[in-house]
């Protein structure tokens, strides 16, 4: 059976990030792999629908509009319309390298059976990266670093913004979870393709670059999102509690909850963000780390928090 990809792609206001996505999509150095494109607009006011509609492109792009349901709902509408025998799952912020969808298909065909295939993403070449912008994408955003050397990854590798997969066996695994706000959809659906015995391939040559600049402010935005939906993932597989932290979480009016919240909320933060640019720039770079990591982790833990509504975490274990 020859292969056909259905690339999908979930979009919200991001327009020139998204039609950069599509013109490097019309350069691929294998196009007869690429069958369509299904961009799925999750309610953008920026022209988004508007820019693509009027796109003069070589690529078959089917553009669904008119929806709000969050980036798993979204996902779900580009499988649902796919025809193609495989589907490619990009962000609207993840430009592929020229080689990106020959090398899922070629890292795919060395594998016997169903198998999910997972591509590198990282910086563009161009870019000037600060020093937080590649602290949270090695620690937090994807951490690729930590798959180095490794040719099957854990379920929590299972990583949507890069990553291409059989549509009869997504649908098989009943597609992505949509009561997820923003967040874990895709280490939950991950963790069931794990337990049905589907490998999840790492292919680093399946090079993809993020576009997308991080700054203190969009990334505590970023954390307090994905620590408030780590609560359905840690409801719906509470044997997996480590994989959202949920051990690390201070407990509620002890000392350490206090304190931590006395030090790191939303007044001082900036100050804290200050203090580690300025530490960073001096050249104390594990420090500034530090105060990266404690003011991140008290953005995702009271969003936790929030979301438990008062419920001891100890009983989700």
């Amino acid at each position: 059976m020859s292969r056909r990809y259905s690339v999908v792609i979930p979009t919200y206001n991001r327009r020139d990030t998204v039609l950069l996505v599509l013109e490097a999509l019309a350069q691929q150095e294998a196009p007869e792999l690429l069958h369509e494109v299904v961009v799925v607009d999750d309610g953008s006011s920026d022209g988004t629908v508007e820019a693509i509609e009027q796109l003069d492109s070589p690529l078959k792009i089917r553009l669904l509009t008119g929806r709000r349901g969050g980036p798993a709902a979204a996902r779900n509408a580009g499988i649902e319309v796919a025809s193609g025998t495989h589907l490619l799952f990009l962000c609207d912020d993840i430009e592929p390298s020229k080689g990106l969808l020959e090398a899922h298909a070629a890292r795919s065909r060395q594998i016997r059976g169903p198998c999910a295939v997972v591509g590198r993403v990282d910086w563009p070449p161009d870019k000037e990266v600060s020093h937080l912008e590649n602290y949270v994408i090695e620690n937090y955003h994807f951490g690729f670093e930590r798959f180095e050397g490794r040719e099957e990854l854990p379920f929590y590798g299972f990583i949507t913004a890069n990553l291409s997969i059989e549509r009869g066996l997504i649908i098989e695994l009943d597609g992505f979870d949509d009561s997820f706000s923003y967040g874990w959809e895709d280490t939950d659906l991950g963790l069931r393709a794990v337990n049905v015995g589907v490998p999840i391939i790492y292919a680093p040559d399946a090079l993809g670059y993020h576009h997308h600049d991080v700054t203190p402010t969009s990334y505590c935005r970023r954390q307090a999102a994905v620590g408030a939906s780590s609560v359905r993932f840690l409801r719906k597989h509470p044997d997996h509690g480590q994989v959202v932290g949920a051990a690390k979480m201070p407990r509620p009016c002890t000392a350490r909850w206090l304190v931590k919240g006395a030090l790191f909320n939303r007044f001082l933060n900036p100050l804290w963000v200050q203090i580690a640019r300025m530490l960073s720039a001096a050249g104390a770079r594990r420090t500034a780390e530090l105060l990266y990591s404690q003011v991140l982790a008290g953005c995702f833990y009271r969003s936790m928090a929030r979301e438990l509504n008062g419920a001891d975490i100890s009983a989700e274990l």
